[in-house]
C-alpha cells in the first residue's frame, strides 16, 4: 500500500478531532502539468492530492483523492485520505463510506476500524462506534488512541464508569 505516514497522521488527527501538529511540513506540490502527461498515475495524484491536503487545500485534495481512488481500485490509501477529508468537513456519512470501501480493501485493520468508530460517533451511533473500537482493539490490544476514543464515545452515550475505565487504561 502507497501512503506516507504523514497521510496516517492526518487521518487519525482528522478521525479524532486533533490539530494536526503545526510544525508539520507541507510537502512540494506535484505540477499539474506533469499530472496531465501522466494521468494515470494514481501514486502521483495520491501525493499530489496529500500536499494540497497538508496545504490545507481541502477542494483540490478532495480531487485528487477522486482521481486517485479511479486509478488504484484495490488500494485503500486514496479512500482513507479521502474520508479524513470528509472527517474535516463534518460529512461523517461520507467518510464512513469511505473507511468502509478502505477496509473492504484491507479488513482488521486497527487504525482503520478505529477510524470509521470515530466517524460512528460523530454520527451520534455511540453503541455503533463503542463495537468499532473494540474490534480495533480486538486487532490491535492496548491501542492507545482506540482505547482514548472509545472511552470518550463511553462518555457521550453516558457511560462515564466505562470512559473512566478506558481513561485509567489509556493512563496507565
Amino acid at each position: 500500500m502507497y501512503l506516507r505516514a504523514t497521510a496516517w497522521a492526518a487521518l487519525l488527527a482528522s478521525a479524532l478531532n486533533v490539530p494536526l501538529n503545526a510544525a508539520t511540513p507541507a510537502a512540494n506540490h506535484a505540477a499539474p502539468g506533469v499530472l496531465a502527461l501522466t494521468p494515470d498515475r494514481g501514486a502521483a495524484w495520491m501525493e499530489r492530492g496529500l500536499a494540497l491536503l497538508e496545504a490545507g487545500h481541502l477542494a483540490e485534495a478532495l480531487a485528487a483523492f477522486d482521481r486517485a481512488v479511479g486509478l488504484m481500485p484495490d488500494d485503500p490509501a486514496p479512500l482513507v485520505n479521502r474520508a479524513a477529508i470528509h472527517m474535516r468537513r463534518g460529512d461523517f456519512a461520507a467518510a464512513l463510506g469511505d473507511y468502509d470501501a478502505a477496509l473492504a480493501r484491507r479488513p482488521g485493520d486497527a487504525v482503520l476500524l478505529t477510524a470509521r468508530a470515530a466517524a460512528l460517533a460523530r454520527l451520534g451511533r455511540y453503541d455503533d462506534a463503542i463495537a468499532g473500537y473494540d474490534a480495533a482493539l480486538a486487532a490491535e490490544p492496548g491501542d492507545a488512541a482506540a482505547l482514548y476514543a472509545r472511552g470518550a464515545a463511553r462518555a457521550d452515550s453516558g457511560d462515564h464508569a466505562g470512559a473512566i475505565a478506558d481513561y485509567d487504561a489509556v493512563l496507565a
